[in-house]
């Protein structure tokens, strides 16, 4: 047995059914099996670095297993949605998409079970692999937050084949999952053939069941395809034969002799691939191109559906939108103006990218509300002095979600929340024009909320680790002075001999005659340096007390070293100067758990400064 458990992000889950047209607001559901061997397909592809020429053996003996057995399915609990927009079409027409999705409580999975899969161990490698790898599932907004490889799976389902009532087996019971009080129900056969619903046989439920007929896509076998296959290259070839002929025929000419030529023998030939495997690589832009109704390898299956699935009584409260909760997180995808041979900015021009942005959003407020709205000046909106609150306006928190050491996500972070107009402007904002004749770069917004849902540690999908909770943080962006550290006469750094202690460990105070003195850097007992700035501006910011802090060299990413010195330190001519240029970094870890983002320092509103969760 197989088993693979889907968690979405709060985007939801988008999917056309095969045959639907996008604007019907029709939602394949539950993933039809093709869909889900062909998203593995295309992570073997595109991440695994299979060779088209050359693809390894067990990822074919693989794919083709699976179409040997149809799956069973836990779906969770979803609510259909939809949204309307206009889209550009031909000589400025425009013209109206629906996009209709699921969304469902981001702790709810989605699990898809195939009971009689076997698998050898090559097979079970690649497969957790490339489920690893799997980002999203439907469409590019259907992003995962997680995608994980189960070996068991001892629960009940609440979609399968209707061809299972019919099987001849020495367990001749379903186990079924409640939709209401999700408690599995152990069902005979029989009860399915006889009638419409089944009563749930907890005493504490009691609900009526009801089931709907549905139908999904799924692979065909090996064996099945290749005798379609046949018969669609003979048909073919009859078909071209008989048009020459008659074409032959008009013209008066002897048609006893006519034959298709080599060329078009071949041609017929590659009509269709001549392994599975190779059938379910067809892309849909062909597969149309020819003339198919539907995937050549594929076949319609019936399953039975809980029908109050996609209609909760009790929407849980996650899925719930409450107007008065402003989202205080809005993420940012950057993508580069590949079309011009643009690349995306690397980490280094973290405070530079910000600065853009910030400019930009500047403008679009003026053009859309006449005036720049307080949470991008960070002023007062009475008086248009800086505000005494303090940290209140927008951080703007270029980020690497890859680890390929150049930006590819942007986080907006506020305080109070972003309100209605706050949230249109920035959705206005879709270009940033880079100075110095450096590549333009282009951004969307792809997810609002709030920290404590998007945020997570390295490797987990679709969250950051600037959003994460946790003890123990790191230096992903170089922490700048804001004060001149304490000096002597002559300019040299006044240290901690001037006075008999020095912050420790457990952030206790350490005697200069302990013993252990010499083990901190020089310039952690520079009276007013690094440490001592930082340490005090966690305490005016509120966090807990801090258990230990140690110097932190420099910045990784893509396996790449990136010095504090290789950042841009300064967003440009005419705003404030830093008092020394000079980055620092740290590895912060807490009494206890505190959720992100960690910014502080100079230009922490524009990415400099940043921490990064780590599990600890």
């Amino acid at each position: 047995m197989i088993c693979i458990e889907f968690k979405f992000s709060p985007m939801g889950y988008h999917a056309t059914p095969w045959g639907r047209h996008v604007n019907e607001g029709a939602i394949e559901w539950p993933p039809s099996p093709w869909r889900i061997m062909r998203a593995l397909i295309a992570v073997g592809f595109r991440k695994e670095g299979w060779d088209p020429q050359n693809v390894p053996e067990e990822a074919k003996t693989l794919i083709e297993k699976f179409s040997y057995d149809y799956p069973l399915y836990l779906l969770p609990k979803g609510v259909p949605t939809h949204t309307r927009h206009y889209m550009p079409g031909y000589k400025n027409d425009k013209f109206n998409v629906i996009d209709s999705f699921l969304k469902f409580n981001p702790d709810n999975s989605l699990f898809v079970i195939w009971q009689k899969l076997q698998l050898d161990e090559k097979e079970k490698e690649m497969l957790k692999e490339l489920i690893n790898s799997l980002e999203y599932l439907g469409r590019k907004e259907s992003t995962l937050i997680n995608a994980r490889f189960l070996d068991d799976y001892n629960s009940g389902f609440n979609c399968f084949p209707e061809n299972m009532l019919y099987e001849e087996t020495e367990d001749n019971t379903l186990l079924i999952k409640c939709p209401y009080c999700e408690e599995d129900i152990e069902l005979e056969k029989e009860k399915f053939l006889k009638r419409s619903s089944i009563k749930c046989t907890n005493e504490n439920c009691r609900k009526d069941i009801r089931w709907e007929k549905v139908k999904v896509l799924s692979p065909i076998t090996k064996d099945r395809y290749l005798n379609i296959r046949e018969g669609i290259i003979k048909n073919e070839k009859k078909m071209r034969l008989e048009k020459r002929r008659e074409k032959e025929m008009k013209e008066g000419k002897d048609i006893s002799e006519i034959r298709l030529s080599k060329k078009e023998e071949i041609d017929v030939d590659n009509l269709l691939p001549k392994t599975l495997f190779g059938a379910l690589c067809l892309e849909t832009s062909y597969i149309h191109r020819k003339g198919f109704s539907q995937p050549p390898a594929t076949q319609w299956v019936d399953y039975l559906r809980v029908s109050d699935i996609l209609i909760p009584k009790k929407p849980d409260k996650k899925i719930i939108i409450r107007k008065k909760d402003e989202p205080k997180v809005i993420i940012l995808n950057v993508s580069a103006d590949t079309k011009h041979g643009g690349g995306l900015p690397l980490v280094t021009d973290t405070i530079h990218v910000a600065d853009t942005l910030r400019q930009a959003l500047l403008k679009k407020s003026q053009d859309i509300l006449g005036k720049i709205h307080s949470i991008f000046l960070g002023k007062d909106k009475i008086n248009g002095l800086p505000s005494k609150e303090g940290h209140k306006h927008i951080f703007i928190l270029p980020a690497d979600s890859d680890g390929d050491g150049r930006i590819d996500m942007i986080i907006l972070f506020a305080k109070q929340g972003f309100d209605k107009d706050s949230r249109l402007i920035i959705s206005k904002v879709n270009k940033l024009w880079r100075p110095k004749n450096m590549p333009d770069i282009f951004v969307s917004v792809i997810a609002k909320g709030f920290p404590e849902d998007l945020g997570g540690f390295k490797g987990e999908k679709f969250t950051s680790p600037l959003l994460a909770k946790s003890r123990v943080w790191v230096s992903t962006t170089p922490y700048l002075l804001t004060r001149y550290p304490k000096l002597r006469n002559n300019g040299m750094p006044k240290s901690v001999e001037d006075r008999d202690w020095v912050i420790g460990e457990d952030n206790q105070i350490i005697n200069r005659d302990n013993g252990n003195y010499n083990e901190y850097p020089f310039w952690q007992r520079w009276i007013d340096g690094p440490e001592d700035q930082l340490l005090r501006e966690l305490s005016l910011r509120g966090f807990p007390k801090v258990r230990m802090i140690k110097y932190q060299e420099d910045s990784y990413s893509a396996g790449k070293r990136f010095a504090w010195r290789h950042f841009a330190k300064e967003r440009g001519k005419g705003k404030a100067k830093l008092p020394i240029k000079r980055g620092y970094g740290f590895k912060i870890e807490f009494r206890v758990p505190v959720v992100g983002p960690l910014v502080f320092g100079y230009g922490a509103h524009f990415g400099m400064g940043q921490f990064i969760a780590e599990k600890g």
